[in-house]
C-alpha cells in the first residue's frame, strides 16, 4: 500500500486556543488522505509534553524527505562495493537497503 505523498508538514490547530496539531499535506496527488497523524489538545498534559509531541511530529513530517534521500543514496551506491550478504552486513549502505526493503 502506498503512503500519502509528501511533502508533509505540521499543521497547527485551526481554532482559537487550540494547542493541537496535525501532520498532513496539501499535495494534490494526495487525493484520499490529507492528514497523516493528529495530536489533539485534550491529550497534552503540559508544555514539556507538548514540546516532546511536537518534536515527534517534526520527525514524522520529515519522513517522506528522508525516505527520498535514502532512496537516492541507494540508487547511487555501487552494489559490488559490499562483498558480504546484504542481509547480514553491518555497513551503512546495506543497513539503508534493509530499511528501504522494510518500508517499500
Amino acid at each position: 500500500m502506498p503512503y500519502t505523498p509528501g511533502p508533509w508538514k505540521i499543521i497547527y490547530g485551526g481554532f482559537r486556543h487550540d494547542d493541537g496539531f496535525a501532520i498532513g499535506t496539501d499535495n494534490a496527488a494526495a487525493s484520499r488522505v490529507k492528514v497523516v497523524a493528529e495530536c489533539w489538545p485534550c491529550v497534552i498534559i503540559d508544555q514539556e509534553h507538548r514540546d516532546e509531541l511536537l518534536a515527534n511530529a517534526k520527525l514524522i513530517a520529515a519522513a517522506p524527505a528522508a525516505l527520498a534521500l535514502l532512496k537516492g543514496l541507494r540508487q547511487n551506491c555501487d552494489p559490488t562495493r559490499c562483498s558480504m550478504d546484504r542481509d547480514v552486513c553491518n555497513c551503512d549502505m546495506c543497513a539503508i537497503d534493509r530499511f528501504l526493503k522494510s518500508v517499500e
